[in-house]
């Protein structure tokens, strides 16, 4: 299990807009606040990293697909000649 300790940048969360530190502990977010408050958790954390005023946002995932529109591009038959025969 490690843990980072992300000081000194713009955290962009809703649950807390004004956050300039971040813990993630094992690759979840074990904690956001003020860089005054991080001071607690930099002795216990694996490593410390100076954001040195950057901004960190979220992650975005986008893990929907289409299926109809995937199941008929399999079942297409291409007929290019560099297409191999079949999709």
């Amino acid at each position: 299990m490690t843990s980072t300790l992300y000081k000194n940048g713009f955290i962009h969360s809703p649950a807390d807009p004004f956050a300039e530190a971040i813990l993630v502990d094992n690759g979840m977010i074990a904690w956001l606040g003020a860089n005054d408050s991080a001071a607690a958790f930099a002795k216990n954390a694996d490593r410390v990293v100076d954001l040195d005023g950057a901004l960190v946002t979220p992650g975005f995932v986008d893990s929907h697909v289409h299926l109809l529109e995937t199941a008929l591009a399999r079942r297409a038959v291409a007929v290019s000649p560099d297409s191999g025969g079949h999709s």
